[in-house]
């Protein structure tokens, strides 16, 4: 968001914070110090035998306070500035992209911003590495966009990205300084790993460039604002944020830093990184501004430091814990963390309070005495009552870490939501006889190698719901109609889907999955809900004749439907293709949670023109009638991969209502059959052909999807799922099941489904689960951390432990029609006062009626779809008769 856009918006809420001690205080002058890839274990004020000295930031500590249970946003560079910046979990960003987009989008506030708008002189020096507009072609001779100035800072002086990252150049402000018009080869040193010592990749570089210079470089640069604010901004309170390039890679240390320490390279370079802080602070004091100033002093993420350097040095870079840079665990993301405000925080303290890189944005902004947009930082807590040594001031319950909220904190308990490190360390990803994950008491074990995550399942199940609260998973649904069991080349159909074969390829084939209905509209409203269409008052179609009643009913607005309950959770929800479930505006889409809708409100229309079978033109665009050319079914792709690209960036559930294969019988060379376009005879092809190149048409929408999921980096955290709306209807197949569209033989209900949610379904498997179509609904609450209504229980249950390879629960009953009914194997169909049985794991076809050999469960079942029938209509939705 530009600043003078933030300004105007927050100006009139700028106000004094309500603490006492600091209405009495001018603003304080703000300089936040990232070092980049230190460990917790490096500066000696930590006490953990660290051999590299580091006197500047022992000063710093000694001044002030201590946080030791502090911790990045990230164990890896670019999601731990965006979580510093933004106060938001890097979760929620979703996709990291500096090197083609910026990561941090125009329109989400950063700490500077809001600083900036309070009255801050704002400026950065040193490492970005969050991205530019348009980064992946960029030209040097324009302004480069998107960056620290686009996001509330009044200067910047630094490089785009790690040194160790081509291309290799100076930014001051929004130009470059000279652009990487040279090349350079890569370096590496002898005796360290391949990413250690003087390692830097090959690329573009600007000339005169020299790597060991930036350092130094930056220093001076910091220690030049902080005088020439004194001289030139002396009314304005400063915020200072010095990104340093190190001790990241390459380790290039002066030659006075040179054998300092007794770590090596490492060592060496990070002694000189505590120079560069102490003459930070000398320049605060010398511009006479250290007695009101709030100097924060942390790093981005852990070392690149292996057993082997610990073992070679005897230095423990991350002092007590595992792992190093990259991982979960605590050595990835736990960080040195030293606050000095000389006057308020008590000097030499410390505090065990768990406290995130997000928390600096509330934290700064209480203390500058400015306040926080609602729409901003909605993961940050502010330490700001202890740092003033108030002891009963708010405490940060849990904690999400990393991009892919893998870790998750409460109190002294870990999860982390997967098998090894998940980075640098080995093993990285842990054998698959290992538990699923990891939990930890980290008070009894800070070195993380008691796992109970067996033992505390219930634990597990609560922090794991706090992560996917962050997480956010995508959903898409693809609905196709009217397609049959016995279509698609996956089950071994006559007709052959290449789209739906690579998603089966890459994903899991359901064998007994069920709609809840044996027509449209019921098993839509059942869809949606996650319940029993017959509460809802919708047991039959929606029909499109004004004359007959069932016209005038829809879904009421009394039901809760998956998009609603997904979109107050900050989900951003769309339906594209066919709706019917309601004519009236009150039962548009719109009024049922989503955000979006474009498509139809009936049973069918025709393919070119969109015209319904009474004649009436239908295509909405939210609630207004709207002209459209082109195929059907390829229009309702467009809109969704739109969708899915203008919502990469947040959580979103699609709805891709298809109306293939229903009839009208209309390819893509197809004319019109109904409106003013309809052409004067029918087409002559053979009924199948056009079938044919109907279903070419959906699948292809498949693969359009897929490809558009994978090209937005969305592919790990997206569950994509296709399944059609009933059974085939007279011209699809169900092969080999009994009956069709409209009828209770399996043929009617039981339908095609893949599932498809790549690093999560493991690939090319198969579930003989018994599921249905009311699942989708509990399952997309499972996945985002929701509870379903407390009002009104979801007669679905959630597909993830299937999903995620497990088998289904044992004992399930599904009812259709209050006619038939599944108990595991066993399938009762009621006909004219008369019940049939039959065992479907011996019979699929539903060729053997058994009845008469298990009169007793035949009993059994009945009284089962009694009471069912009798539930289902207890405080059912009224429609209108």
């Amino acid at each position: 968001m530009p600043s003078g856009i933030l300004r105007s918006l927050v100006c009139g809420l700028v106000v004094v914070a309500s603490s006492d001690a600091v209405r009495a205080q001018a603003p304080p002058h703000l300089v936040l110090i990232l070092a980049d890839d230190m460990g917790w274990g490096d500066p000696a004020c930590q006490g953990a035998d660290s051999r590299i000295p580091t006197p500047h930031i022992d000063r710093l500590a000694a001044a002030g306070m201590r946080f030791t249970d502090a911790h990045a946003a990230g164990s890896v560079c670019v999601p731990s500035r965006y979580g510093l910046l933004t106060g938001r979990y890097p979760a929620r960003r979703r996709t990291f992209r500096p090197g083609r987009e910026a990561v941090v989008r125009a329109g989400t506030p950063t700490v500077a911003d809001v600083l900036q708008a309070g009255g801050y002189h704002t400026a950065m020096v040193g490492k970005w590495h969050l991205g530019f507009d348009g980064a992946d072609q960029l030209d040097h001779t324009e302004p480069l966009r998107g960056g620290p100035l686009d996001r509330g800072f009044d200067s910047w002086f630094g490089i785009p990205a790690s040194l160790d990252i081509p291309p290799y150049y100076y930014v001051r402000d929004r130009g470059t300084v000279r652009a990487p018009t040279e090349r350079i080869d890569a370096s590496a040193t002898e005796g360290w790993s391949p990413i250690q010592g003087a390692f830097w990749r090959e690329g573009g570089i600007a000339p005169g460039f020299q790597h060991h210079e930036v350092l130094p470089r930056f220093r001076d640069e910091a220690v030049a604002v902080i005088r020439d604010h004194a001289l030139a901004h002396a009314a304005e309170p400063l915020f200072l944020y010095l990104a340093l390039p190190a001790p990241h890679t390459p380790w290039l240390p002066e030659a006075r830093f040179r054998g300092a320490s007794g770590a090596g390279l490492y060592g060496d370079f990070a002694t000189q990184v505590d120079a560069a802080v102490g003459e930070v602070l000398d320049a605060l004091d010398a511009a006479g501004l250290g007695e009101d100033t709030l100097v924060l002093f942390t790093s981005d993420n852990g070392p690149v430091w292996y057993p082997d350097d610990v073992e070679r040095f005897g230095h423990s870079s991350t002092g007590p814990f595992r792992g190093m840079k990259g991982d979960s665990w605590e050595g990835g993301h736990r960080v040195p963390f030293v606050v000095r405000w000389p006057g308020r925080v008590t000097a030499g303290g410390s505090s065990e309070q768990l406290v995130g890189f997000t928390d600096v944005f509330a934290t700064f902004a209480e203390v500058a005495g400015v306040s926080v947009p609602r729409d901003a930082a909605e993961d940050s807590i502010s330490f700001a009552s202890t740092l003033r040594g108030v002891r009963d001031g708010v405490r940060r319950e849990h904690l999400v870490l990393k991009a892919d909220a893998s870790v998750v904190r409460e109190g002294s308990t870990k999860l982390i939501r997967h098998r090894g490190s998940g980075g640098f360390s080995r093993p990285r990803s842990g054998p698959d006889s290992d538990p699923p994950g990891q939990l930890y008491d980290l008070d009894r074990e800070p070195g993380e190698t008691t796992n109970r995550y067996e033992q505390r399942s219930e634990v597990v199940a609560r922090l794991e719901r706090v992560a996917r609260r962050v997480e956010q998973p995508n959903v898409v649904v693809i609905l196709a109609d009217d397609m049959g069991y016995g279509d698609s080349s996956v089950y071994g159909g006559w007709l052959e889907t290449p789209g739906l074969e690579r998603m089966a390829r890459e994903g899991m084939v359901f064998t007994d999955f069920h709609t809840s209905g044996v027509v449209c509209s019921p098993t839509r409203a059942g869809l949606l809900t996650g319940r029993y269409q017959q509460r809802a008052g919708l047991a039959e179609v929606v029909n499109a004749d004004p004359a007959v009643d069932a016209h005038h009913r829809g879904l009421q607005p009394i039901e809760v439907t998956f998009a609603e309950l997904l979109g107050a959770a900050g989900y951003r929800t769309a339906v594209f293709g066919k709706w019917h479930l309601g004519y009236a505006p009150a039962f548009n889409p719109t009024r049922h949670g989503f955000d979006e809708f474009v498509g139809f409100v009936s049973g069918n229309v025709d393919y070119r023109s969109r015209y319904d079978r009474m004649g009436v033109f239908d295509w909405w665009v939210g609630e207004e009638k709207t002209a459209d050319a082109g195929y059907l079914t390829d229009r309702i792709t467009d809109h969704a991969v739109g969708f899915l690209a203008a919502n990469a960036h947040r959580p979103f559930c699609l709805y891709v209502a298809h109306g293939a294969v229903h009839t009208p019988i209309q390819d893509l060379d197809s004319p019109a059959q109904r409106g003013p376009e309809r052409a004067g005879a029918r087409d002559a092809r053979p009924r199948d052909e056009i079938v044919r190149g109907m279903m070419q048409r959906l699948d292809h929408s498949v693969t359009r999807i897929l490809d558009a999921v994978r090209a937005e980096g969305l592919a790990g955290r997206t569950l994509v799922l296709f399944l059609s709306d009933n059974g085939g209807a007279v011209h699809m197949r169900n092969d080999p099941l009994r009956g069709r569209k409209g009828q209770v033989w399996e043929g009617g209900h039981r339908v095609p489904a893949i599932a498809w949610w790549p690093g999560t379904i493991a690939k090319g498997t198969r579930s003989d689960a018994l599921c249905s179509s009311l699942d989708v609904m509990p399952t997309m609450l499972g996945l985002a951390g929701l509870e379903p209504p407390a009002d009104r229980p979801l007669d679905g249950r959630s597909l993830e432990p299937v999903l995620r390879g497990g088998e289904g629960e044992p004992g399930r009953r599904l009812f259709w029609k209050g006619t038939a009914m599944r108990e595991e194997r066993w399938k009762l169909v009621e006909q004219r006062g008369t019940a049939q049985l039959f065992d479907l794991a011996e019979d699929l076809g539903e060729t053997r009626d058994l009845a008469a050999e298990h009169p007793e469960r035949v009993a059994a079942m009945r009284a089962e779809l009694e009471a069912w029938r009798r539930d289902v209509a207890a405080g059912a939705t009224r429609q209108p008769r």
